[in-house]
């Protein structure tokens, strides 16, 4: 239902304000206030950072962007500082970072979510500006900052716009003013506006932030009249109240960056002819790349505005959980969302792209490092001495002038990848991953990847060289291991069965049963086979089978799965007992095996399917696994 919006005189405004909660906290809201309640609005939970610094984690963002929590918690740091109302409320606030670490979709973001709020103005005012404004600054002040007899919030700062003072400068009572609530809207120019493009930032011309004369109206005006110039084609004023985003922000010309020193410092623009439009309040963010900012850094003549510059560093996702979430949002707005993706396409996505962002650590190796910082659990997790905060901080010690996250393979290029290996992958409906893996040494080398000046040619090659084939023969691996756990899925029982006749024998040891000779090496045979897969050793067989009947003991399950390196091995001396029935099914040539070989095989098929796979990728993955036992 649309609502219906507020008009009214400034002196009705200032009663309903008195009675209405409400409307007296939207007057005294700055640019920062807006968009930090309308942020926070959706709610707010403590996190970590990988650094181990406690952050706030902000719902509004996180069905949209993944892996970007710490740097979502500085930017809105600096929104908390706008909305503080000091002097660092005018500054400006860019997101430096290399390409597709999501500066654009936060800011993007940020911009939506004014998007239907309201707020009061003066009617028909180009800016939108708040009413109070037209009040004697003493009468103003005190109106504002009494809690008892006023309103008591924050007064507004300085006078009103030109426009406004032609318009309604004659009104003999301020009571009088007209008076009216509005939506903003970036489609209307309404408190939210964009300026710049990625693909050209210079088209942002000194008259896209302030606007130009008016050049209907030049003929019937004075250049001083402020009906001259046209403050609506300028993002400044379509903003003010409430953000204004800047692409590129530090590729814009040297004007651009004289009017930002203006507004930082003094909330003013100064209009040649029309004078000076004050009291400008607006959330300027920006995005820019680290070269960029860096030629910023290094310019004579704008060391002031250095100083109003309050730099969010954003790196690439060190998750490759976030990461794959990431590229499936990536894939799924996409015309290839109906294509079947078999097993392991994005998680291998991911964690290519994760590897080729770390930096090389002293501690552990790559696959270990990207297992740490997703949580995710890894033989020898335990013999790993270094918190995952140390390990962090390593990878940002700038050794090698490449601090951790800021090069590497960045999501936007992973999302090219696998957009072409799906565009080859149309007619079969179906992408296996091995084949988006064989697309990407290919995609590299083709001159399609824009970000490749970005990297050392010695990352490029190691990638392609060196870390590619490494995650082809981890998924062929994977592959394998998927047809033989549905081979054991058949024979889940006798898994269960050799499981607690381990422990049952384990029992009788610990408690000293006495059993006969025979009875006794048989049993200490079948507990020997198990444990030596476990790497228990001879001298340690005693605390290790205590340690696990007591955990059996108290488990509620009692169930093999819950007992990972017990579970491992039993499964390992299953594959083996198997292993004829597995070659008779994937490997075997003769005449006669043909015929049970193609029956085994399609119950290995729908097995795969219920895995996860389609008719044809599971076909695929039964045709990696008799290749790998042809090998082995």
């Amino acid at each position: 239902m649309k609502k219906t919006l507020w008009n009214g005189t400034l002196k009705e405004l200032i009663a309903f304000a008195r009675t209405d909660p409400p409307t007296k906290e939207n007057l005294g809201m700055n640019a920062g206030m807006r968009l930090y309640k309308a942020v926070t609005a959706k709610g707010i939970k403590d996190g970590k950072a990988l650094d181990g610094r406690t952050i706030k984690i902000y719902r509004y963002f996180q069905d949209n962007v993944f892996g970007k929590e710490a740097g979502i918690d500085k930017e809105m740091r600096l929104v908390e500082t706008a909305a503080s109302g000091g002097v660092e409320r005018r500054n400006l606030f860019p997101m430096i970072g290399a390409a597709g670490t999501a500066k654009s979709t936060i800011a993007q973001m940020l911009r939506e979510s004014l998007e239907g709020t309201t707020g009061f103005c003066i009617k028909d005012c180009p800016m939108h500006e708040n009413p109070l404004k037209f009040l004697p600054r003493a009468e103003r002040e005190k109106l504002c900052k009494d809690k008892e007899e006023g309103l008591g919030i924050r007064p507004p700062d300085g006078k009103i716009c030109p426009w406004c003072a032609k318009r309604y400068g004659e009104v003999e009572n301020w009571e009088d003013l007209p008076v009216t609530e509005f939506v903003f809207s970036e489609d209307k120019g309404q408190g939210i506006a964009i300026i710049g493009t990625a693909q050209n930032p210079l088209d942002a011309d000194i008259s896209g932030l302030i606007g130009s004369e008016a050049i209907s109206r030049l003929s019937s005006t004075l250049a001083s009249d402020p009906d001259s110039w046209d403050p609506r084609k300028g993002a400044l004023f379509r903003a003010n109240g409430g953000i204004l985003e800047i692409v590129e922000m530090f590729k814009m010309e040297a004007k651009c960056h004289n009017v930002f020193s203006t507004v930082c410092g003094e909330g003013t623009v100064d209009i040649e002819g029309i004078g000076r439009v004050s009291g400008l309040d607006v959330f300027i963010v920006g995005h820019s790349n680290p070269d960029e900012y860096k030629n910023f850094e290094s310019r004579k003549g704008a060391e002031w505005l250095h100083r109003r510059v309050s730099v969010n560093h954003v790196g690439h996702v060190l998750n490759c959980q976030d990461e794959e979430k990431i590229q499936r949002k990536l894939v799924d707005l996409s015309t290839f969302e109906d294509i079947h993706k078999s097993p392991y396409t994005y998680e291998f996505l991911a964690r290519l792209g994760i590897l080729s962002r770390l930096t090389k650590s002293e501690k552990v190796k790559p696959f270990q490092k990207m297992c740490l910082y997703a949580g995710i659990p890894f033989d020898g997790q335990e013999d790993i001495g270094i918190s995952v905060e140390d390990l962090y901080k390593e990878g940002q010690d700038d050794k090698n002038h490449v601090r951790e996250g800021t090069s590497g393979l960045d999501s936007t290029l992973l999302n090219k990848i696998i957009n072409e290996a799906l565009t080859r992958a149309k007619d079969d409906n179906c992408l296996f991953v091995l084949d988006l893996i064989d697309e990407v040494p290919g995609f590299l080398k083709s001159g399609h990847d824009a970000t490749v000046k970005d990297r050392p040619a010695e990352m490029n090659q190691e990638i392609i060289e060196k870390l590619v084939p490494e995650l082809k023969e981890h998924y062929r691996q994977k592959c394998y291991k998927d047809a033989v756990k549905c081979f054991l899925s058949e024979h889940q029982q006798k898994l269960e069965n050799m499981f607690h006749l381990y422990i049952l024998y384990c029992n009788n040891f610990c408690d000293n049963v006495k059993l006969a000779t025979e009875v006794a090496k048989r049993e200490e045979h079948e507990m020997r086979r198990i444990e030596s897969r476990m790497d228990i050793q001879e001298s340690g067989k005693r605390e290790w089978r205590t340690m696990i009947t007591r955990q059996v003991a108290r488990s509620e399950s009692k169930q093999l799965k819950d007992f990972p390196k017990a579970h491992k091995a039993i499964e390992a001396i299953m594959i083996k007992e198997l292993e004829p029935l597995m070659m008779l099914t994937l490997k075997s040539d003769k005449l006669s095996d043909q015929t049970e070989q193609e029956k085994n095989r399609g119950v290995l098929r729908q097995q795969l399917i219920e895995m996860g796979y389609c008719a044809k990728c599971a076909q695929r993955a039964i045709e990696v696994a008799s290749d790998t036992m042809r090998k082995e």
